[in-house]
């Protein structure tokens, strides 16, 4: 007897992230940190193996280097292989962290492609695949829509160039199929972003509308890029990161969806993720009011820290940021607050001073972004996969030196 189709979808898996945007060098908290992500997919392979899924769908941004380390790749490799192993197809559309930054750089993840598991798709150019499922005997039409950078088109008709794709996709779909899916990784007009998307979206990205990706054949289109797990029209899903990657998505929780057919049709759940909790102390979510904790005026500034700290609820395991205003002549004992933090099991914690005499915020008026963040941004998507990470850092470092000390001279 045969039964429904079934299929996961998931997206932003940013393997290997670790806690590359806090200042760290815990081997242990780093590795801790980067198997949260992995233990994520780990739970989203055992929820399709389970359910006896025929399809699990990546939409984009597997890894967060194009060339991971070789312990993430290794644990990729494992979980798709114990998959395959189950007869569920494993389907991949590239994200921007995917792509290659020139042609001379290709993501490991091809080659996982290229060795030809069976039943393992990656796909970086836009296509069309009809692949039929092992146990519902359904065959899913995907139009496959990788991230394609808007540099690649004239800015002003991107959003008719990728309709454009996706009209000639769709041209080529046959007949013979049971659903027509769309897979792809895009920024869409009526996406809700989280507070730290900035860190994530590209600085020249531009937004598509969703129809532009869809059709009314189409039973399901599934969206990565946007780490907010949404609907952003009917059957057009975002899934959302599977881990919250910076204090920007502190408060964001985290899904995957289950696609089921149900009456000729293809019904979708969010199924909820536990994550390891962040916290920024202070924040009206914990009644802590204020932007951040001033102890100008305290004696003994880390017992002050302590007092607010000893009224606030830590979870377990969380990564918490401490936001304080001190004086240039006031410090923190490091170790009482290591003590504390240790009694609570939080994985790490940090402290981030905004000092009395703000620096002015290096604005440009034209695009309205941190010249800083610009900067990084510019700075890691030219040059992350061409030189070592040690470089990396330091020219960060010192560009943000550069822009702070040109600022001061004005």
């Amino acid at each position: 007897m045969s039964r429904g189709l079934k299929i996961v979808h998931t997206a932003d898996l940013h393997l290997g992230v670790g806690l590359s945007n806090i200042s760290l060098g815990n081997e242990e908290i780093e590795r801790k940190r980067i198997l949260d992500f992995i233990n994520q997919l780990k739970k989203i392979r055992d929820f399709a193996v389970k359910e006896k899924c025929d399809f699990f769908i990546i939409a984009g941004d597997v890894f967060h280097h194009r060339r991971p380390s070789g312990f993430v790749l290794d644990e990729f490799s494992k979980i798709v292989g114990s998959m395959l192993k189950e007869d569920i197809v494993v389907l991949v559309v590239a994200g921007n962290h995917d792509q290659p930054v020139s042609k001379d750089v290709r993501p490991y993840i091809k080659a996982l492609h290229d060795i030809g598991p069976k039943n393992f798709f990656y796909i970086d150019k836009p296509t069309v695949k009809s692949i039929k499922g092992f146990r519902s005997g359904k065959t899913v039409c995907f139009i496959c829509l990788p991230y394609l950078h808007p540099t690649l088109f004239d800015p002003k008709s991107y959003e008719d160039a990728i309709k454009n794709i996706f009209t000639k996709l769709h041209g080529k779909v046959e007949s013979e199929y049971d659903y027509l899916v769309v897979v792809g990784h895009f920024l869409t007009r009526g996406a809700k972003l989280s507070k730290g998307a900035k860190m994530i979206i590209p600085v020249d990205d531009i937004p598509i509308s969703e129809r532009s990706i869809s059709s009314d054949d189409v039973s399901y289109v599934a969206l990565g890029h946007v780490h907010k797990a949404q609907e952003v029209a009917k059957r057009i899903i975002y899934s959302g990161s599977v881990e919250r990657i910076n204090f920007g998505e502190e408060e964001d929780e985290k899904f995957f969806v289950f696609i089921e057919e149900s009456g000729g049709d293809l019904e979708y759940t969010f199924e909820k993720l536990k994550c390891r909790p962040m916290l920024t102390i202070p924040s009206l979510r914990i009644g802590v009011k204020g932007k951040s904790i001033n102890l100008t005026k305290a004696e003994d500034p880390t017992g002050a820290l302590l007092d607010v700290l000893e009224r606030v609820k830590i979870l377990e395991g969380a990564i918490v940021r401490l936001i304080c205003t001190l004086r240039s002549d006031q410090t923190i004992d490091v170790e009482r607050l290591d003590e504390f933090f240790s009694s609570k099991n939080v994985l790490h914690w940090f402290l981030r001073n905004e000092p009395v005499d703000v620096d002015r915020p290096i604005i440009d008026p034209v695009i309205g972004k941190k010249l800083k963040e610009i900067f990084e941004e510019y700075v890691r998507r030219m040059f992350e996969e061409k030189v070592s990470q040690d470089i990396l850092d330091v020219v960060l470092k010192e560009g943000a030196r550069i822009l702070r000390k040109s600022m001061e001279e004005v």
